[in-house]
């Protein structure tokens, strides 16, 4: 196999790799809205998603980092998306899905320090993130 040969198909296994990423589609917890810019914190199987520039946490938790475009925001946790649209995956984010929560969209997540490594989450119950 010519050297030009071996890179072309290089190119094109990798150009199908990043394919396969772009296509997880990831939905908010009302299973039908779907987060169009969020991306798959994982390559394969049921992930949480976050928005471009964010930064997965282990707990399902997306972080704003300093690649996020545009200003900070007043909290830097949210909870994400899903791949799975039914949201009953363990690799969801599986807290603030209650009747007063943001079901079609992100939602901020605040620390409250004198629960520890709890946080209040807007009209959830305090939840732990450890």
């Amino acid at each position: 196999m010519s050297h030009s040969s071996y890179i072309a198909r290089l190119a094109l296994l990798n150009f199908f790799t990043l394919l396969s990423f772009t296509h997880a589609i990831c939905y908010f917890s009302d299973g039908t809205t779907v987060a169009n810019n969020d991306v798959p914190c994982q390559g394969s199987g049921n992930s949480t998603c976050c928005g471009p520039g964010y930064a997965c946490l282990s707990n399902h938790i997306c972080e704003w980092t300093e690649a996020v475009v545009g200003p900070k925001p007043n909290t830097v946790f949210f909870r994400g998306s899903c791949t799975d649209p039914t949201f009953n995956n363990e690799n969801c984010p599986l807290f603030c899905m209650g009747s007063g929560d943001t079901p079609n969209g992100g939602i901020g997540i605040s620390q409250w320090p004198t629960l520890g490594n709890a946080v209040l989450l807007p009209e959830c119950e305090p939840c732990l993130i450890g």
